[in-house]
């Protein structure tokens, strides 16, 4: 987009992957770095991210339907605190809008969102665009026409399957509206699995590339201080979701979290020492270990201790065969 600001739209397959809970969060982080930041919340149906932050607030002087709309389009948006403002999609709670219009608004080839971004890029640092989950053209616009996309998702199967359907659908649907989307990466969020670069190393050959933006443990803590209607940055600094809306924020300000190809050399180098090596090196031990004792008992029995060293060597290779072939498929 023209402008100094960064607009990064969040998307994901499905609901209940804590999209929103990451946008209230991560934008808070950048605000409290200094940094001027709109949060604009395209979830035209729920709305969760204008309820949450605004605190019973039911009226607001400015909405993204009437940004659509250059002869009505107003700035004076909600302000959660210094540096941190946020857009609803109406002006009023109970207003109700149809999808039809909603698209009316964004205008052929979404020239009416293009237009808004673009004067929303010249005022803010960062904007951060919290849209509705799914892959229809509603749901996904936002990520066509700003700076950069990033979907957010879980560790399942369910995920995997409509994160992999929404990049199709943002591929085809900017190809239709002349819209080159930039695809920035994706947010793993809520991961109970121990096998973490497992994990990350399926969705990127399966579904992203080598894209992983964070890997997010799942965190009471954000349920917690959601209940007391706080953004869990603030309620709770010192948590592994808090520390990871730190450390991105801090990486998008450039300041100190490794740039994407260094943690995927990072994650690289650990494969291969966890994969590699110290299979190798167990497969070994073992071995030997059978050789050795085939050995011994072939020299007593058959006066043989060659053939059975070869033959127990053989079979101590035997775990890390099945581990390469099947067990390492498997996350």
């Amino acid at each position: 987009m023209e402008g100094d600001g960064m607009i990064i739209a969040m998307v994901s397959g499905k609901g209940g992957v804590g999209k929103t809970s990451i946008v209230a969060n991560l934008g808070l982080a950048l605000a409290r770095a200094g940094k001027k930041t709109l949060l604009v919340d395209m979830d035209f149906f729920t709305r969760g991210l204008t309820f949450f932050l605004s605190k019973g607030t039911t009226s607001f002087r400015a909405s993204v339907r009437e940004g659509l709309n250059p002869k009505t389009r107003s700035f004076k948006f909600f302000r959660v605190e210094e540096n941190l403002s946020v857009v609803p999609p109406v002006r009023r709670s109970l207003d109700t809008i149809k999808s039809n219009e909603i698209l009316g608004l964004m205008g052929d080839d979404l020239a009416g969102l293009k237009s808004l971004f673009r004067q929303l890029s010249r005022l803010y640092s960062y904007v951060l665009v919290d849209c509705r989950s799914g892959a229809d053209l509603l749901s996904i616009a936002p990520a066509l026409v700003a700076d950069s996309y990033w979907i957010v998702t879980e560790e399942d199967r369910t995920s995997q399957r409509t994160s992999a359907v929404l990049r199709e659908s943002i591929d085809r649907f900017g190809l239709e509206h002349k819209a080159r989307a930039r695809f920035g990466g994706f947010i793993m969020n809520m991961t109970v699995s121990t096998r973490v670069d497992d994990l990350v190393d399926f969705f990127e050959r399966t579904v992203f590339g080598e894209k992983c933006i964070s890997v997010i443990p799942l965190d009471k803590n954000v349920r917690r201080a959601f209940i007391r209607d706080e953004l869990a940055i603030d309620r709770f600094p010192q948590t592994p979701f808090s520390r990871e809306m730190q450390a991105i924020g801090a990486w998008l300000m450039k300041e100190s979290v490794p740039s994407a190809t260094e943690r995927a050399s990072r994650r690289a180098r650990i494969r291969l020492r966890r994969e590699l090596l110290v299979p190798m090196a167990a497969s070994l031990a073992l071995a030997v270990s059978a050789g050795t004792a085939a050995m011994t008992v072939m020299g007593g029995l058959a006066r043989s201790p060659l053939l059975g060293f070869v033959l127990g060597t053989m079979a101590g290779f035997i775990p890390m065969f099945y581990y390469y072939m099947f067990a390492r498929r498997e996350w």
